[in-house]
């Protein structure tokens, strides 16, 4: 759709950027280094760079990812926040201040808020506006095995010479350094790279490095970072990014469509959907194909999908529609995807390499889909083509987008799963992992209400009441009602457990913290969930932050409104003038905070009265929701009732 004047202009107005970075890159020459393999270095640096500036300045998006256009064309400027540190930063130009102020930032948000297309748009601006030497990784394609040196210089094509020139400049020099999209790694690798991004980070002093992922435990010891997150959209800059797409896409009138069907709408669904960039945009095809706004997430999905399907290139004639090269009509191709997205569930992975990917498409014809006939090759073809749900990045295949594959792995979990869906369910909500699989969760829930009333809310909510209910039985009697009721709701919902001899990361805390047998007073990770660590300061020690499982595994229901929550914050304000601080001088060894370390079940009145005050000053009180209790025991029992007979309704013999 986008013809070849235009990308010749945009390549080359970044033509003079392109030239700075090998001027620049030739003017900080090493003493030490050889004039020839410097050049080579510089060369390669700036070939990777100019590879760069072509693919971020010409997309392919999601929504229409047979066409290209400018990025420009569809970037609605977004906003980096984080309202403790007092950060409201609107991404139109390089964020100068914002970096100067902050060297070092991570990017942690939601799927399709932004993420990647904002740290995009930092990069070309850095290079247009001439501010550093800017390079770009994909952590997909980082190893843990060894250093990020290394690993970045592979992705540049650097050979072995040239990395110790290439290690000086990147710790030494002031670069922006951009890693992209943590959560993408596979798991096996996660902790590694959490290790080796941390080392790195250490060393490049002179270095802005931003780091995006979705919210990840191992983050949670980069107390030297500032975390930011995306500004939701407004309503109005949705509806410019909506009115961008309609010109972009030659689109004009469905945009203006839309915009007259939503200014009539006022769902809070709709409005959530609107409130993130991806799910703007996809609303937008969804609605070109069929001029209907989806309610639900798994209809709005599944309609991405048909228009996928009967998707025709933007600059072809109306109606046109590519052909399907593996032969199996709409309702069958969803039925693969399905099976794809468990064997990539059961892989760990969000993309794999092509021969793994054709082994997995003959797995599938063989077992989950034996009735259909079809040619793997063919079906790539398709998939990364005709109906493009995966995208062909060299010689990987990987999801388009991770919120796809947990649609359809969603489908497959109530529609194809033979096994007990419900306790699939519960491990996938209660299991140590369960942070990551709140989109799963989310549309799980609305595919199948009841079953995840059963399997997943009414159990939490029974266990989250009676710990609440436990707590507050064994709370030393004398303590003021209001600490009383605060430590409570908190203590059932989060656990602060002390690590006095913690002073740096140790990638592998969470397996030592969870070993059988361990010595580890109060803290049961079957039970909670490692959420953060906070260090306290040069040999202060640290603390972790966990959260009771089945307050994880409620975030679904909360997100959808099921389940009411408040801020942390009406509860941390009122400490906020206190003068407390936390010391963790007389713990002889880890245990919980507020428990006397000689028994993991006596409240240590004293730990209370001192240390809870301190800990709603430490921890980032207004990114912690907590629950009506009160409340949320009427709704379990009101739930249990409801989905009890809707299940039993479904068992009724009526053949």
């Amino acid at each position: 759709m986008i013809d070849t004047a235009i990308v010749s202009a945009t390549l080359a107005g970044s033509k003079l950027a392109v030239e700075w970075v090998s001027g620049l890159a030739k003017a900080w020459r090493l003493s030490n280094s050889d004039k020839r393999e410097w050049n080579e270095m510089c060369a390669a640096i700036v070939s990777h760079t100019s590879n760069l500036v072509g693919r971020f300045s010409v997309i392919r998006t999601i929504a229409f990812p047979n066409d290209s256009v400018e990025l420009d064309s569809i970037y609605v400027p977004l906003t980096l926040v984080n309202e403790k540190l007092r950060i409201s930063c609107k991404v139109n130009s390089f964020p100068t201040d914002l970096l100067n102020k902050h060297k070092k930032i991570m990017v942690v948000d939601a799927a399709g808020m932004g993420k990647s297309t904002v740290t995009k748009v930092i990069y070309l601006k850095c290079l247009s506006e001439r501010k550093h030497l800017p390079l770009y990784v994909d952590l997909r394609r980082l190893s843990g095995d060894e250093s990020v040196e290394h690993s970045l210089g592979k992705q540049m094509g650097l050979k072995q010479k040239h990395y110790e020139f290439f290690s000086e400049l990147l710790t030494t020099k002031p670069i922006l350094i951009v890693f992209d999209g943590f959560d993408e790694i596979t798991d096996s690798q996660k902790q590694k790279v959490a290790r080796a991004l941390r080392d790195f980070s250490d060393r490049a002093k002179e270095s802005r490095i931003i780091i995006t992922s979705r919210p990840e435990l191992p983050f949670s010891e980069y107390t030297d970072f500032a975390t930011l997150s995306i500004q939701r959209l407004t309503i109005p800059e949705a509806s410019l990014l909506i009115e961008k797409y309609g010109l972009a896409y030659n689109f004009a009138d469905a945009a203006a469509a839309l915009l007259a069907e939503l200014n009539v709408r006022h769902s809070a669904t709709i409005n959530s959907f609107l409130e993130n960039p991806l799910l703007t945009s996809l609303v937008f095809r969804a609605f070109e194909y069929k001029s209907i706004v989806p309610v639900k997430r798994t209809v709005f999905y599944r309609q991405v999908f048909d228009a996928l399907y009967a998707s025709h290139d933007a600059n072809k004639e109306t109606g046109f529609s590519r052909e399907k090269k593996c032969g199996l009509h709409e309702d069958e191709f969803h039925r693969v995807l399905r099976a794809l997205a468990s064997i990539y569930k059961r892989e760990k992975s969000v993309e794999v390499k092509k021969e793994k990917f054709l082994d997995m498409v003959k797995e599938v014809r063989k077992s989950i889909c034996s009735d259909l006939i079809f040619a793997p090759q063919d079906f790539l073809a398709d998939a990364t083509h005709a109906v493009p749900i995966f995208v062909r990045d060299g010689e990987f295949v990987r999801w388009s987008h991770k919120s796809l594959m947990d649609y359809f792995l969603a489908e497959f979990l109530i529609l194809d799963y033979s096994a007990s869906k419900e306790d699939a369910l519960k491990k996938i909500a209660f299991g140590q992992e369960s942070t990551s699989n709140e989109n799963l969760l989310t549309l799980t829930c609305e595919l199948d209400p009841a079953l995840f009333s059963k399997a997943v809310v009414v159990p939490a909510i029974k266990e989250l009441t009676q710990a609440h209910d436990n707590i507050s039985q064994q709370l030393p009697p004398h303590l003021d009602k209001d600490l009383r009721r605060d430590i409570s709701i908190f203590c059932s919902l989060y656990h602060v457990y002390a690590l006095p001899d913690q002073q740096n990361f140790n990638p592998h805390i969470w397996d030592q913290l969870g070993e059988k047998g361990s010595k580890n007073k109060g803290l049961n990770l079957d039970i909670f969930v490692p959420q953060f660590i906070y260090y306290l300061g040069l040999d202060a020690g640290a603390l972790l932050i966990s959260a009771h499982r089945s307050f994880v595994a409620l975030r679904a229901a909360i997100s959808l409104g099921l389940i009411p929550t408040i801020s942390l914050w009406d509860i941390s304000r009122s400490y906020s003038d206190s003068e407390a601080t936390i010391s963790l001088k007389s713990l002889k060894r880890r245990s919980s905070i507020f428990l006397k370390s000689s028994d993991e079940n006596t409240w240590d009145e004293q730990s209370i009265d001192n240390n809870f005050p301190a800990v709603m000053k430490t921890i980032n009180a207004a990114d912690f929701p907590v629950v009506d209790f009160p409340g949320i025991a009427k709704y379990g029992r009101e739930l249990e009732k409801a989905s009890a007979a809707s299940i039993a309704a479904r068992s009724t013999d009526i053949f």
